[in-house]
């Protein structure tokens, strides 16, 4: 499955998934010149988007934290500086929520939280796998699972 990323009606990039059960990678990625590619996706509910935004790796996760909340499919595991700057203007705050599923994508949220915080958000939360279940991608989870998570983490703001 491809997924084309447009902007001002012209093409920049794509995010591939590939399905197959070897050892290829899941994802692959290509921009055209910007390094700095990235989706951002507001919350289908108007009233869930002061809520905060969750970052993901890819587009799937982003659609489906995107019925919850705001979302911001990075397109990987690191953020570039526009989307650093796209998500610090305009959420204070963030739940980071890559795939859980190694120590190096773990450390990669680290830096995110910590880039963040450089630039002034305070409301950070790293999204951990519970003790004693599996990693899950954020796409993996249920919906009723997906809207727990992200409702405890990122509530709603109360006027």
């Amino acid at each position: 499955m491809i997924f084309p990323v447009w902007k001002d009606g012209e093409l920049q990039g794509f995010q591939a998934r590939y399905y197959g059960t070897d050892d290829l990678p899941k994802y692959i990625t290509r921009y055209k010149n910007d390094s700095s590619l990235y989706v951002y996706v507001g919350a289908d509910n108007p009233d869930d988007r002061d809520a905060g935004v969750v970052v993901v790796e890819d587009f799937f996760s982003a659609i489906r934290c995107s019925r919850i909340r705001n979302a911001v499919a990075i397109l990987g595991t690191e953020m570039s500086d526009k989307c650093l700057d796209q998500v610090a203007n305009s959420n204070d705050r963030v739940a980071i929520m890559l795939d859980d599923d190694n120590l190096t994508v773990k450390q990669k949220a680290v830096v995110i939280r910590d880039r963040l915080t450089m630039v002034g958000v305070s409301g950070i939360i790293i999204v951990k796998t519970p003790k004693g279940k599996e990693p899950k991608d954020p796409k993996e989870h249920t919906p009723k699972e997906l809207r727990d998570i992200l409702e405890k983490v990122l509530p709603k703001k109360i006027s």
